[in-house]
């Protein structure tokens, strides 16, 4: 198995459990909270849906939040970790960002996509063999695999250079960051 890399991690940290880790809630507790215990004694409170039979439970819930230390030092540390993270990854040339975007926001592709390119697959359509495609697609490169279209070779190894180069150019900055943090400690 291959070994990942500190810079891979802490981007698919940044870019799936960081808004877990730092405590945002979801934007659908509201409509869960609703459709799971009913409207009858539900309420609007500042723009919040309350539910009457769930009141105690969030109250309760509340407070062990506030009383959890632990919990808020976790949240600190993450807060402290998408600082460092962000300030690496927003000083990163555009093309580089939308490279890793790709590769690490989740999306939908064909299971025969998924399995050939992995991560890869989001990167696809940024190669220059994809531009040049009138009909490039998902769904056309499923139907290139099942071909055994050569493009896909090509295409998976344009893509892997193109995320390879941006995960490159993000453990610069990264390195370039922690030597000028160095710098300051010892002035």
């Amino acid at each position: 198995m291959k070994k990942r890399s500190t810079h891979h991690d802490d981007l698919e940290w940044l870019f799936w459990d960081c808004e877990s880790e730092m405590g945002f809630k979801s934007n659908f507790n509201s409509l869960i909270l609703a459709s799971k215990y009913g409207t009858k004694r539900t309420r609007i409170e500042d723009g919040e849906l309350v539910n009457g039979v769930m009141e105690d439970l969030f109250n309760e819930d509340t407070l062990i939040d506030a009383l959890d230390t632990r919990r808020a030092l976790g949240r600190m540390a993450a807060a402290a970790k998408n600082r460092r993270v962000m300030a690496i990854y927003c000083a990163l040339p555009s093309r580089a960002k939308a490279v890793l975007e790709a590769y690490y926001e989740p999306r939908r592709y064909p299971p025969e996509v998924r399995e050939i390119f992995g991560g890869l697959a989001g990167v696809l359509h940024l190669t220059r063999t994809a531009q040049g495609i009138k009909r490039f697609s998902p769904a056309w490169v499923a139907s290139a695999i099942v071909r055994k279209d050569p493009v896909v070779r090509q295409l998976q190894q344009e893509a892997s250079s193109l995320y390879q180069g941006a995960l490159a150019a993000y453990g610069r900055r990264a390195n370039q960051l922690r030597a000028r943090e160095q710098e300051a400690v010892t002035l």
